[in-house]
Protein backbone atom coordinates (compact mmCIF):
# COMPACT_ATOMS: atom_id res chain seq x y z
CA UNK A 1 0.00 0.00 0.00
CA UNK A 2 1.34 3.39 -1.51
CA UNK A 3 1.87 6.10 1.63
CA UNK A 4 -1.18 8.08 0.56
CA UNK A 5 -3.34 5.18 0.78
CA UNK A 6 -2.05 4.58 4.40
CA UNK A 7 -2.32 8.51 5.76
CA UNK A 8 -6.25 8.01 4.44
CA UNK A 9 -6.94 4.70 5.76
CA UNK A 10 -5.69 5.59 9.18
CA UNK A 11 -7.45 8.93 8.71
CA UNK A 12 -10.54 6.82 8.21
CA UNK A 13 -10.10 4.16 11.21
CA UNK A 14 -9.10 7.20 13.74
CA UNK A 15 -11.60 9.25 12.84
CA UNK A 16 -13.95 10.15 15.85
CA UNK A 17 -16.89 8.66 14.18
CA UNK A 18 -15.28 5.40 13.20
CA UNK A 19 -13.73 5.15 17.40
CA UNK A 20 -17.08 6.05 18.91
CA UNK A 21 -18.81 3.51 16.17
CA UNK A 22 -16.60 0.84 17.77
CA UNK A 23 -17.37 1.74 21.41
CA UNK A 24 -20.94 1.44 21.20
CA UNK A 25 -20.40 -2.07 19.14
CA UNK A 26 -18.68 -2.96 22.08
CA UNK A 27 -21.90 -1.93 24.15
CA UNK A 28 -23.98 -3.63 21.61
CA UNK A 29 -21.94 -6.84 21.70
CA UNK A 30 -21.65 -7.08 25.62
CA UNK A 31 -25.93 -6.11 26.12
CA UNK A 32 -27.29 -9.67 25.13
CA UNK A 33 -30.75 -8.20 25.26
CA UNK A 34 -29.69 -5.43 22.60
CA UNK A 35 -27.28 -8.19 21.07
CA UNK A 36 -30.29 -10.76 20.86
CA UNK A 37 -32.54 -7.70 19.14
CA UNK A 38 -30.00 -6.90 16.10
CA UNK A 39 -29.31 -10.90 15.31
CA UNK A 40 -33.31 -10.80 14.63
CA UNK A 41 -33.22 -7.50 12.76
CA UNK A 42 -30.26 -9.25 10.39
CA UNK A 43 -32.30 -12.53 10.24
CA UNK A 44 -35.65 -10.47 8.96
CA UNK A 45 -33.32 -8.18 6.72
CA UNK A 46 -31.85 -11.66 5.13
CA UNK A 47 -35.10 -13.30 4.36
CA UNK A 48 -36.48 -9.31 3.20
CA UNK A 49 -33.72 -9.20 0.95
CA UNK A 50 -33.90 -12.69 -0.09
CA UNK A 51 -37.51 -12.30 -1.46
CA UNK A 52 -36.89 -9.40 -3.14
CA UNK A 53 -34.22 -10.90 -4.79
CA UNK A 54 -36.18 -14.37 -6.25
CA UNK A 55 -39.01 -11.12 -6.96
CA UNK A 56 -41.67 -12.83 -4.02
CA UNK A 57 -43.21 -9.59 -3.49
CA UNK A 58 -45.84 -10.34 -1.02
CA UNK A 59 -43.36 -11.64 1.24
CA UNK A 60 -40.64 -9.19 0.64
CA UNK A 61 -43.78 -6.93 1.82
CA UNK A 62 -44.22 -8.83 4.86
CA UNK A 63 -40.85 -8.59 5.50
CA UNK A 64 -40.32 -5.10 4.95
CA UNK A 65 -43.16 -4.66 7.66
CA UNK A 66 -41.63 -7.02 9.80
CA UNK A 67 -37.97 -5.50 9.40
CA UNK A 68 -39.31 -2.09 10.29
CA UNK A 69 -41.34 -2.85 12.93
CA UNK A 70 -38.16 -4.36 14.70
CA UNK A 71 -35.82 -1.57 13.96
CA UNK A 72 -38.20 0.36 16.15
CA UNK A 73 -38.10 -1.84 18.65
CA UNK A 74 -33.92 -2.11 18.51
CA UNK A 75 -34.18 2.04 18.21
CA UNK A 76 -35.71 1.86 21.87
CA UNK A 77 -32.23 1.58 23.19
CA UNK A 78 -31.11 4.80 23.67
CA UNK A 79 -28.00 5.25 21.84
CA UNK A 80 -29.20 2.98 18.86
CA UNK A 81 -30.29 5.54 16.91
CA UNK A 82 -26.61 7.33 17.23
CA UNK A 83 -25.06 4.52 16.05
CA UNK A 84 -27.35 3.92 13.13
CA UNK A 85 -26.70 7.78 12.38
CA UNK A 86 -22.64 7.01 12.70
CA UNK A 87 -22.42 4.06 10.23
CA UNK A 88 -24.88 6.35 7.54
CA UNK A 89 -22.26 9.17 7.96
CA UNK A 90 -19.21 6.77 7.80
CA UNK A 91 -20.80 4.96 4.87
CA UNK A 92 -21.35 8.15 2.69
CA UNK A 93 -17.38 9.45 3.70
CA UNK A 94 -16.42 6.07 1.96
CA UNK A 95 -18.82 6.70 -0.83
CA UNK A 96 -17.36 9.97 -1.58
CA UNK A 97 -13.77 8.78 -1.09
CA UNK A 98 -14.55 6.21 -3.71
CA UNK A 99 -16.10 8.54 -5.85
CA UNK A 100 -13.13 11.01 -5.53
CA UNK A 101 -10.30 7.61 -6.37
CA UNK A 102 -12.13 6.69 -9.25
CA UNK A 103 -12.47 10.47 -10.97
CA UNK A 104 -8.58 11.32 -10.20
CA UNK A 105 -8.24 7.27 -12.20
CA UNK A 106 -10.44 8.66 -15.15
CA UNK A 107 -8.78 12.27 -15.68
CA UNK A 108 -5.26 10.04 -15.80
CA UNK A 109 -6.37 7.66 -17.86
CA UNK A 110 -8.23 10.38 -20.62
Amino acid sequence: MNKEAILLKEAIVNSEEVKQIKRLEKYIDNNETLKKEFETLKQIQRKMVLAKTNNELIDYKKYKVMYEAQMEKVKEFPFVEEYFELLEEVDLLLVNVTKTIESEINKLLE
